[in-house]
């Protein structure tokens, strides 16, 4: 079976496994959706942003390098901040 590929990377021209759970943007899940990428499930047209994949994929090197509660904070108000209401966390 082949492994996913980061729907980010692929946006920007890249081809990198997706991390899965060690992703920084990875939902865990719960009584609504399953775990997973939400880039694969929210469907706008990342391919056409590969600047705003970027971006995210910068922030999901923050989260993933945050070392306490609260870096991974502001790393997360930054996705808030461009987020619709319903959708921050």
């Amino acid at each position: 079976m082949q492994a996913a590929l980061c729907t980010l990377h692929l946006a920007t021209g890249g081809r990198e496994e997706c991390p899965g759970p060690a992703c920084g943007l990875w939902e865990e899940g719960g009584a609504v959706v399953d775990p997973g990428c939400p880039f694969d499930r929210v469907r706008f047209d990342i391919e056409e942003r590969p600047n705003v994949a970027r971006w995210l994929l910068a922030l999901r090197t923050t989260l993933e390098d945050a070392r306490t509660a609260e870096e991974t904070a502001r790393a997360r108000s930054a996705l808030n901040a461009v987020l619709p209401p319903g959708l921050h966390e």
